[in-house]
């Protein structure tokens, strides 16, 4: 069957969780990504230059390669399955653990709660649904 005639088909059930996986991953990931680069920044003292293409390639790939970004996605994989696929708190729980599982040992060692205005707007009930 080639894709045209497979994209007609409503799958969507049967691939929510590799979709939600997906997404998660890229969340999570690209999240990674912006926290190096603003350690990289952070490094460069307050009179840092712009940011180049060079660089953001630079620490793009070497996350692509690293094993934090190997073990945020297992992280994922093991959270999300059939059962919890679709569930809200399933997933800020499972981008949390992935979040520690991929963060750099520099970003570690800076990281302080990420999660608490998320908390404290979630305790007051305006955070978005």
């Amino acid at each position: 069957m080639n894709s045209a005639a497979l994209a007609t088909y409503n799958l969507g059930p049967l691939t929510g969780t590799q979709t939600a996986r997906i997404i998660l991953k890229i969340i999570v990931g690209l999240t990674l990504i912006f926290e190096q680069l603003f350690l990289y920044q952070q490094k460069q003292g307050d009179d840092a230059p712009p940011l180049t293409r060079e660089i953001i390639r630079e620490i793009s790939r070497n996350f692509q390669m690293s094993p934090g970004r190997k073990q945020m996605s297992a992280q994922i994989d093991i959270s999300i399955v059939w059962e919890t696929r679709y569930k809200l708190d399933e997933a800020k729980s499972a981008a949390k653990r992935a979040m520690e599982a991929g963060k750099s040992r520099i970003a570690q060692k800076y990281s302080k709660n990420e999660y608490a205005l998320w908390d404290a707007l979630i305790d007051n009930g305006e955070a978005p649904n």
